[in-house]
């Protein structure tokens, strides 16, 4: 579409294409969809469009495989050994909280959200980051109780013979439906996609 000659479009067009907006929003993955949904919401009567280079969105959220994480107990050790502790579990809140609202907004249904438990699986029982990563256990599933009112959520097991630790609290989706759903909000709220 050539925006430069809006002068040779119909009137329809020209209302269309050169109407102004308040906000456009580059990216129609689960961010910017987001983002204009919440905008929208504290903004009612404000314009709002979001556009991507193609019909469908072709950046992360439509090529993640589902996984509906917060944090693995391996991957919040790492994160202590760079960041304070209060970095790292606010962190840890912000991503359950945030997944708890991506679930409130769209349904589990919607986005067929499992809540099947995540493994975080390590070479062998003498790898040393898999050994500190069980000592820390119990602090990090303290942490996560403090978020949830779960307590116990990591625990150390084994999967297919390799050392592992699970975090029964996370779980899968359907990447596609959850683009599919929050598209479809969006447009109810008056967002021009």
């Amino acid at each position: 579409m050539n925006f430069k000659n809006l002068s040779e479009r119909s009137f329809w067009e020209r209302d269309v294409l050169s109407r102004p907006r308040d906000l456009i929003i580059v990216g129609s993955g689960i961010t910017g969809l987001s983002t204009a949904l919440f905008w929208k919401r504290i903004h009612p009567e404000g314009r709002v469009m979001v556009l991507d280079r193609g019909f469908w969105p072709t950046g992360a959220t439509g090529r993640n495989a589902g996984f509906a994480c917060f944090g693995s107990a391996g991957e919040l050790l790492d994160d202590l050994e760079q960041e304070d502790e209060n970095s790292v579990k606010d962190r840890l809140r912000l991503r359950i909280e945030g997944l708890k609202l991506l679930r409130k907004e769209l349904g589990d249904t919607g986005i067929d959200y499992k809540q099947t438990g995540g493994y975080e699986l390590f070479d062998s029982s003498d790898d040393l980051h898999y050994r500190e990563t069980l000592q820390h256990l119990g602090r990090f599933s303290a942490w996560v109780e403090e978020n949830t009112g779960e307590a116990g959520t990591y625990e150390a097991c084994t999967v297919n013979g390799f050392p592992a630790v699970k975090n029964r609290l996370e779980g899968c989706l359907h990447s596609g439906k959850l683009l599919q759903r929050l598209t479809e909000i969006n447009m109810q709220a008056g967002v021009e996609i």
